[in-house]
């Protein structure tokens, strides 16, 4: 598949809308992951792009082409089902020729792309068991052959390794697109903080100006950070929280008793209570035990504005 650009694409199915103005662009090479919820309109978005689906409004190009009214077998396209739709009735390789037959390839150029392709199946069969290395392969195979792609996924790991750039879908809304990194340290609504990484999300009370930044109260208690907010709630990460020795003092200092403590192997995950609210920290030691008092404080830049989302 070349470029692809779709344009305010809807989808209804009577009273439900399922995409809504979905409106974006996917650079020829470039590996893009729709990232969201099961029902968030995800697979709808991928099937009306790849012609299975006609949508209720909007147009999709590849290559600069409309191919909007194009039926799915005539797109440079190939789309692979969550249930991998194999045929029972015919093995391993003639189901991956198949769709070669179907474009009528010459023999000897079939059987020189399956040689080549079953090989690599060959690689990845090795490591099937070990999730992160087939990431690797199947983006290593897009990367080998240019190809532009476009992967749904509920499961933000695979969306944050694998990714040129993500789409965060929400009620059938892009509530956000970036590169991965962009989305994690600077997410637009509480949605995407949330569904992108552990997020502690606090509603905003009020705030007021400082001569650099803002003061921000939250339940929690009030937050000094670098700039403003302009939506009904910040965030901050859990692994941003950073232990004071005794005595210390700090901007954002806060003091928590733990009233839950887990080891994950590369870090501890607490629940701790902060002025009667529970929030999550995510610390790599921490020495101190259930019922024990912490001190903690977080850096300006670590308080993250959010705005409305869908």
């Amino acid at each position: 598949m070349s470029g692809l650009v779709a344009q305010h694409i809807r989808m209804e199915f009577g009273t439900h809308t399922a995409v809504s103005d979905a409106h974006f662009s996917v650079a020829e090479g470039e590996f893009v992951t729709l990232l969201g919820p099961s029902g968030c309109g995800k697979t709808t978005l991928l099937k009306i792009i790849a012609g299975f689906l006609a949508p209720s409004a909007g147009r999709i190009l590849m290559g600069g082409v409309d191919v909007t009214d194009v039926p799915p077998e005539a797109r440079d396209t190939a789309m692979c089902f969550q249930s991998y739709a194999l045929f029972p009735h015919l093995d391993v390789r003639a189901n991956l020729e198949f769709g070669l037959r179907q474009k009528r390839v010459a023999h000897a150029e079939r059987s020189r792309r399956l040689d080549s392709v079953i090989a690599q199946l060959e690689l990845g069969a090795h490591l099937a068991k070990l999730r992160d290395q087939v990431r690797i392969e199947i983006r290593r195979i897009q990367r080998t052959h240019g190809l532009t792609a476009l992967y749904v996924t509920h499961d933000q790991a695979e969306a944050l390794s694998m990714s040129d750039r993500i789409f965060v879908m929400n009620r059938g809304v892009i509530e956000q697109e970036a590169a991965p990194e962009v989305l994690y340290h600077q997410p637009r609504t509480a949605f995407v903080a949330d569904f992108i990484g552990a997020a502690n999300i606090l509603p905003v009370l009020d705030q007021q100006p400082l001569a650099e930044g803002s003061l921000v109260r939250t339940p929690m208690g009030a937050l000094t950070m670098a700039g403003t907010v302009t939506g009904p709630a910040i965030a901050w990460r859990p692994e941003r929280a950073r232990i004071l020795p005794p005595g210390a003092r700090a901007v954002n200092a806060f003091e928590a008793r733990i009233t839950d403590r887990a080891f994950v192997g590369d870090h501890i995950d607490l629940q701790v209570e902060i002025n009667g609210l529970i929030q999550r920290l995510r610390l790599p030691h921490c020495p101190q035990a259930v019922g024990e008092v912490l001190r903690f404080a977080l850096d300006l830049e670590d308080i993250l504005p959010l705005e409305q989302g869908a």
